[in-house]
């Protein structure tokens, strides 16, 4: 059960950041749909000739989008059944780890636009990378709430 519990924790929170991505690419009028970049951007980083599969493409940006939420989640998990781990569950705990999360998001997400051949031009970077770090600590305090929430009522 407790798979279930990770695993619920980290889509719902992705679902959550997801949103709050939505309304900031409404709010600015600007490309900051993540699995519509990812979908656009992952077929011509492995420098194919073939056409992709639009279908196939939109399964692998939302499977890894959804994906690496899961895996935050799982570094959660294995965070708070850390021996040492001092934290509790209030609001600073959402804080750092969202946090935490967001930077590791930034530096990924950048690593992927520098070492990408053909970055989308109709994305604004700075800003994209900005609403990705404050998106990531919305993710931490859902995922941080379902988990707790989950745990009642799994036992």
């Amino acid at each position: 059960m407790i798979a279930l519990q990770i695993i619920a924790s980290g889509i719902i929170a992705t679902v959550a950041m997801t949103f709050f991505m939505n309304i900031c690419a409404v709010v600015t009028r600007r490309n900051m749909y993540t699995i519509s970049i990812l979908r656009q951007m992952l077929p011509s980083l492995f420098h194919t000739k073939q056409p992709i599969d639009s279908t196939l493409s939109s399964v692998s940006a939302i499977l890894l989008h959804y994906g690496i939420g899961i895996l935050f989640s799982i570094a959660y998990h294995l965070l708070r059944f850390s021996e040492g781990y001092i934290g509790s569950t209030n609001a600073t705990e959402p804080v750092i780890i969202g946090t935490i999360l967001g930077a590791i998001a930034v530096g990924g997400w950048t690593i992927f636009v520098r070492i990408h051949p053909a970055p989308l031009m109709t994305v604004p970077w700075r800003l994209y990378m900005l609403c990705i770090f404050a998106g990531h600590i919305i993710f931490a305090f859902v995922m941080i709430f379902c988990y707790d929430r989950f745990v009642v009522i799994i036992q």
